[in-house]
């Protein structure tokens, strides 16, 4: 496969999975709030805030990251950190918000797992960057990254976890903590490999494409997104074990 070819096929899949992800945030609060039975003028209020919280916030990333600011990996912690942070902020706020634990509490658990499979589309995006020499081979399936195990369990699990009269919430929360340990490996692997003083991997092609745009999406959006995913699918099968909200 040329570079051209894999470069253009990878800006494909990357724009599909965004759009894949604003998808399915979408449909499953609109879900949600009809199973329980939220009045129609709410639900549409509470879709709207929160989509366009989402798309202002993207978009917000990606003019910012035209400037170049992202890409400065000299300081501690790098600017990049505020890309990460705000979404991660609201992870924490949802998580005590007493509507959200309502919205949990209907949505399908083997939904929340289900969705990680988005990790699948993604891993082959990255090896197709890597044939484009975009990202360097530690952060690819071939190297370092064994992300894409999550994604491939992810439609086992979704249906082995959660199979009527046989439900496994310990086994479906030791996948989630799995899960998010092999998103923290990814991460401290693309720290490792950014032009900074604590780079460890010093081939090329490093990753400071990780703050440019549009990759700054992945960081300031899907990152923190598959991270919250986890957390809430466990909050989930703890409060659904309990029969607490």
């Amino acid at each position: 496969m040329s570079i051209a070819t894999a470069l253009l096929l990878a800006q494909i899949l990357f724009w599909l999975i965004v759009l894949y992800l604003l998808a399915f945030i979408f449909f499953t609060l609109k879900f949600a709030f009809k199973k329980l039975r939220l009045e129609e003028r709410k639900s549409k209020l509470f879709l709207r805030y929160s989509l366009s919280g989402l798309i202002f916030w993207m978009l917000l990333l990606l003019t910012i990251s035209i400037t170049g600011f992202f890409e400065d990996y000299s300081t501690l912690p790098p600017k990049i950190a505020l890309a990460v942070l705000p979404p991660i902020i609201v992870m924490l706020f949802l998580l005590q918000h007493r509507l959200f634990k309502f919205v949990l509490k209907v949505i399908p658990e083997k939904s929340m797992v289900l969705f990680q499979s988005f990790r699948i589309p993604m891993e082959i995006m990255f090896y197709l960057y890597f044939i484009a020499e975009v990202i360097p081979f530690q952060m690819t399936f071939i190297g370092l990254n064994h992300d894409i195990l999550v994604g491939v369990t992810a439609l086992i699990a979704a249906y082995v976890f959660f199979i009527k009269r046989h439900r496994q919430q310990m086994a479906a929360i030791l996948w989630n903590i799995s899960g998010i340990a092999m998103l923290v490996n990814i991460v401290g692997i693309t720290i490792l490999s950014t032009p900074s003083p604590y780079r460890v991997f010093l081939n090329e092609p490093s990753a400071q494409f990780i703050g440019s745009f549009p990759f700054i999406l992945i960081p300031g959006f899907i990152v923190p997104l598959a991270f919250s995913m986890h957390v809430f699918s466990i909050k989930q099968l703890v409060m659904n074990g309990s029969g607490k909200v």
